[in-house]
């Protein structure tokens, strides 16, 4: 679907949604005009599901109070399950990563940034397991696309911080990820796919994984992704296929309610 057409059509219905289902009829601001999708400022714990607690140890962005906030559908989807065996089990489903059999989670974490990086790149979501498999989500929603790092039109050069940036960290971690070792060498290349290949250059090993979840219908999305889909270790995984794997899992369980209101939310459009 294109991606206005894409991007409308999810507006519209979260615009029902917030008046249907929230009973919220004001609406909030962005760039001093109001929309449908936004939830008045200070609202933001209603764009939670009921069930789901809201993290108190990241940065909310500015935009969390957006109904189509990534961020926030994030959180809405993975916290229930974020330590639960249960989440490894639709993983498995849907992604058919070689995970071990009575594995089990041992870390997970919103908005996580790797202690030992350099490079600022925090993912939306990320877990470990006690079998040593690091899993890295990068979670996308309305947006028009991965972020790219652009020359200046007036100097045909990059933003000074990004130059230094390239040399100082970024050369570095492409010599040591599994599949950009040429990139270490080719600035203009990275800096083109900038939010992509900086996640991709976290996989370093077997057990690291990367998973790109977005809508197949957000057309932009799935062109940007042709790109990296089919490399080792990276996968590219459909919002609307991992919901409906969520609501299997949980058919008799009490969580089935929170997959169940997140579908209605997010995808039922």
């Amino acid at each position: 679907m294109r991606y206005q057409d894409y991007k409308e059509k999810v507006l519209n219905h979260l615009e029902e949604y917030k008046l249907n289902s929230l009973g919220c009829v004001k609406n909030g601001l962005y760039q001093n005009k109001e929309y449908g999708h936004i939830l008045p400022s200070g609202f933001r714990p209603l764009n939670f599901l009921l069930g789901v607690n809201q993290p108190k140890d990241i940065h909310y962005h500015m935009h969390s109070h957006h109904l189509n906030s990534s961020q926030i559908m994030c959180i809405n989807f993975f916290e229930p399950i974020m330590k639960d065996n249960l989440l490894i089990d639709i993983l498995k489903d849907t992604l058919k990563i070689n995970i071990p059999d009575h594995t089990k989670i041992i870390f997970s974490k919103f908005e996580y940034g790797d202690p030992k990086g350099k490079d600022g790149t925090t993912f939306d979501f990320f877990i470990e397991l006690i079998t040593g498999e690091k899993i890295y989500f990068e979670v996308k929603y309305t947006e028009q696309g991965f972020r790219k790092i652009s020359k200046s039109k007036e100097t045909n050069k990059l933003p000074e911080k990004y130059e230094h940036k390239f040399t100082d960290v970024y050369m570095k971690q492409l010599g040591e990820s599994m599949h950009l070792k040429e990139l270490a060498n080719d600035k203009d290349k990275f800096y083109s796919n900038y939010q992509l290949y900086r996640n991709i250059s976290y996989i370093k090993g077997d057990k690291d994984y990367v998973v790109f979840l977005y809508p197949y219908d957000n057309e932009n999305l799935v062109q940007e992704m042709n790109e990296v889909k089919d490399l080792k270790n990276i996968y590219s995984l459909d919002w609307k296929e991992l919901s409906t794997k969520a609501l299997e899992h949980t058919k008799d369980t009490h969580k089935y309610r929170v997959y169940k209101e997140f579908y209605n939310k997010y995808m039922d459009i």
